[in-house]
């Protein structure tokens, strides 16, 4: 099988609904999405090993061609629904390598997700992780914060809230409006909607729980919008804060 295109990104920050959309996605029979894969890691890497080695060739435009299609066949060969027409690559701290990406993949489409930052580092604080060296900043207030921080100031310094190859999807409506949400990402998408995206909690008990957000997806929508930091305020009035507050206000969120 040759290459696929680029794959649509899904990506913002850890409990920002990323996991929720990723599986409303998978549910539709034209979709795959996959959970984290490494595929554009093991790509990064094959172009950093060769610039450090100096290998990169006479012509270093054919070597990263070779390192993108080397992106496309790990995720092709990632595939289980051979009838799907667009495959969606879901990394939620993929914003990180912002730079690199654009470079890399300057024809990307991406499905950015937001949550008010407060809850966003609130929830990451309280989830206990799998240990990795990214969610190793969120055993600290300090550093949690830190990270959001340089995460959306990465992404913003390459991407808008106008350009037509992102979409924005907050998970306030996500929850509120499952189906109007995610039938603007469809739109984005390209495809139609289909009845099937609606039994993405059924769908979530046939894939492997990679992440946290798999066991209250299973219980649907009934959690509700789910904001907590109110409960939290004296966090959030340190001036530690201070970079919640400037995205928070960015994404025309409340802080008061």
């Amino acid at each position: 099988m040759e290459p696929t295109t680029a794959p649509l990104i899904v990506l913002g920050v850890r409990r920002s609904g990323t996991t929720l959309l990723e599986i409303a996605l998978d549910a539709h029979p034209a979709i795959e999405a996959f959970e984290e894969s490494v595929a554009l890691d093991i790509a990064q890497a094959q172009i950093s090993a060769a610039r450090r080695t100096g290998t990169t060739g006479n012509d270093p435009a054919a070597f990263f061609e070779a390192a993108r299609l080397r992106y496309f066949s790990e995720i092709d060969r990632l595939r289980r629904k051979p009838d799907a027409t667009v495959l969606v690559d879901k990394y939620p701290m993929r914003g990180l390598y912002a730079k690199f990406t654009q470079r890399f993949l300057p024809a990307q489409r991406s499905i950015f997700c937001i949550r008010h930052p407060y809850d966003v580092v609130l929830s990451c604080f309280r989830q206990r992780f799998n240990a990795n060296p990214g969610m190793e900043s969120f055993r600290e207030w300090k550093t949690g914060i830190e990270l959001y921080d340089f995460v959306m100031t990465e992404w913003f310094a390459c991407h808008s809230f106008t350009e037509s190859n992102v979409h924005y999807i907050r998970y306030d409506d996500l929850v509120a409006d499952f189906q109007s949400a995610v039938g603007r990402v469809l739109d984005f998408v390209g495809v139609p909607w289909d009845d099937q995206v609606m039994s993405f909690a059924a769908a979530a008990n046939d894939k492997a729980a990679l992440t946290p957000s798999y066991q209250k997806i299973r219980q649907g929508l009934s959690l509700g919008v789910q904001t907590y930091w109110r409960n939290y305020r004296f966090l959030f009035d340190r001036s530690d804060a201070e970079p919640l507050r400037r995205w928070a206000q960015h994404f025309g969120y409340p802080t008061e």
